[in-house]
């Protein structure tokens, strides 16, 4: 009987402890609840504010000169030297090589031609003025001297060559000492006091792409800013691709000739835009919103959004500047719960 009684009490003893744990549980439940419905459901919050919101769209392409020219030879001959270095600045029309003909310089030619073409023309002009030569006679002395003065400047540009315009040697090719044919290149010059890059779009993405965008690259602590100059209205029949042009002004000349660099170009942009994180829109019954807090209250608030920009989206309507939104704590939330601001 003592034994019943004693197994009896430890059943009591085992079924009031256990009892009492599943109370405690209950108890701290409860607090958690009642404590989230007294003091709200912590959030972090920031105020709507107006800024400038853009979309950027990222390509590629290498470094050209706005302009740039290999400069050759005219006739076969000896490339008797060469007057620049790879680095050199060049003014236009300033002597970079000098040719050199066996069988004797056509400038030397030339020159006599020239020569005996003036003295014509100014002795028939003489004469015309005195009434012993005819209109036709001071007209054929005249296209004679411009055929010889025009042969002339084709002499002198045979024997000394010249750059184009002004820019900077890029490369030199042939050896002084050694006999070209015509047409041999022997320098490369570029005006790189602006850069232009050709990016390859694919069809996909050609329509976000238009005159007068602007552009920058970054060349290492710097950025450098451009526009596109054209946009293609075809592509190309290989790659399918639709070129777009873009041209940065150089005159520090941090972008160079050849290197290959990521452009990013700003093909949507607002000013005084409302934008908040793209992770804090939330989807209540296929309707896209944020929540924000009104009188201590989370309100769902539908948005209707525009520019996408990197991790930020555009509120095109739905928020309004100041309107206090939430930015942390917003999935434990629904319409017209408590909020406690903890930021």
């Amino acid at each position: 009987m003592k034994k019943l009684t004693k197994i009896c009490a430890l059943v009591a003893l085992s079924l009031l402890i256990l009892g009492c744990g599943r109370a405690a549980e209950q108890e701290r439940a409860m607090t958690i609840q009642e404590i989230q419905a007294i003091e709200g459901i912590p959030v972090r919050v920031k105020g709507a504010t107006l800024q400038t919101i853009r979309r950027i769209e990222r390509t590629s392409g290498t470094a050209e000169g706005l302009r740039q020219s290999m400069v050759s030879n005219g006739p076969s001959g000896t490339l008797q030297r060469i007057m620049v270095r790879p680095g050199d600045r060049v003014r236009e029309g300033e002597v970079i090589a000098q040719m050199f003909f066996e069988e004797g310089a056509p400038r030397t030619v030339a020159q006599a031609n020239f020569d005996r073409a003036e003295a014509t023309y100014n002795r028939v002009q003489r004469l015309f003025e005195e009434g012993a030569a005819t209109q036709e006679q001071i007209e054929g002395a005249r296209v004679q001297f411009e055929d010889a003065r025009r042969s002339l400047r084709g002499a002198n540009v045979a024997e000394f060559i010249t750059a184009p315009f002004a820019g900077v040697v890029l490369e030199t090719f042939s050896a002084v000492g050694t006999r070209i044919s015509g047409g041999t290149n022997i320098a490369n010059i570029a005006d790189f006091s602006t850069v232009r890059f050709d990016a390859r779009i694919n069809q996909m993405n050609i329509g976000s792409y238009a005159v007068g965008q602007r552009a920058f690259t970054l060349v290492e602590s710097d950025t450098v800013w451009g526009r596109a100059t054209s946009v293609a209205v075809g592509a190309d029949a290989q790659t399918h691709s639709f070129r777009v042009r873009f041209e940065f002004p150089n005159p520090r000349q941090l972008l160079r000739v050849g290197e290959f660099k990521e452009i990013f170009v700003i093909t949507q942009e607002r000013q005084n835009a409302i934008a908040v994180p793209i992770e804090i829109v939330v989807s209540k019954s296929g309707v896209q919103g944020v929540y924000v807090v009104e009188n201590q209250t989370a309100v769902f608030r539908p948005i209707e959004m525009g520019i996408l920009s990197g991790s930020d989206v555009e509120v095109v309507s739905g928020l309004q500047e100041g309107d206090v939104v939430v930015i942390a704590g917003m999935t434990l939330l629904s319409d017209g719960v408590k909020v406690n601001v903890r930021n």
